[in-house]
């Protein structure tokens, strides 16, 4: 009786069900899959890159008079009725230049412009320009350039406009107190060929067309006064008879 009594409550014992995955997680998955949304943030994006692309020429152009301005608190400065400034983008656009260009890269700040726009084409479905690889190249494009800029400039309090930045400052004296002027100018231009290479297919082809220019000019000269000489030697000999 025991050993047939065993078996049977074996068989009767079931393994627990597993939970089922909650609805509303998967339907947060789906919906930030959907194409819904890749519209929704590429038109955000879109219109963050337009109003950042009028923000940062108006702060170029009248940044000046709304410096002492953007010198207040934030606090005072956004909310402050009383406070005026010249920048088309209103008191926004001025914070988010003052913060990108002059607190920032400088002018190479301009490239989030372009990271945001083409990050709208790709969520629109036009995928010719990639972003991945448009994010690497304007991350090391921007940097490169703002460390040039700033070892251009080479002070951070002459003007208004730190057009390397404050982050181009920093690093350009960072690497110039390692290198010296000399070397960090010279490791930049480096920098610049190799980004030029790397960036660009058509640069090799071309630097190849100027120097194969620059040798024919010489043999060119050479041809030229050959034909001349015999010409001369021609009208002379009568001379001398």
């Amino acid at each position: 009786m025991r050993t047939n009594f065993i078996p049977r409550m074996a068989k009767q014992i079931k393994k627990p069900a597993k939970a089922p995955t909650p609805k509303k997680t998967l339907g947060v998955v789906l919906f930030f899959r959907s194409n819904q949304f890749r519209y929704t943030l590429g038109l955000f994006l879109m219109i963050i890159s337009g109003y950042m692309a009028v923000a940062f020429v108006s702060y170029v152009i009248s940044g000046g008079v709304d410096q002492s301005k953007l010198d207040l608190p934030w606090r005072d400065f956004l909310f402050d009725p009383s406070v005026k400034v010249q920048n088309i983008a209103g008191k926004g656009g001025a914070f988010l230049s003052e913060k990108f260009i002059n607190m920032g890269f400088g002018f190479p700040s301009f490239f989030f412009i372009l990271i945001f726009f083409v990050a709208a084409l790709n969520l629109f479905g036009y995928r010719k320009i990639k972003f991945f690889k448009t994010l690497v190249f304007s991350i090391v494009w921007m940097l490169w350039a703002s460390i040039a800029l700033g070892l251009l400039t080479n002070s951070a309090d002459s003007q208004f406009l730190n057009i390397g930045g404050m982050y181009g400052f920093i690093l350009s004296n960072l690497v110039s107190s390692i290198l010296g002027t000399l070397g960090a100018t010279l490791i930049l231009i480096f920098i610049l060929f190799i980004l030029l290479i790397v960036t660009f297919q058509q640069f090799i082809p071309w630097l190849t067309g100027i120097f194969a220019k620059m040798a024919k000019k010489p043999e060119v000269t050479d041809q030229l006064t050959e034909e001349q000489s015999p010409e001369l030697v021609l009208e002379t000999t009568p001379l001398g008879n």
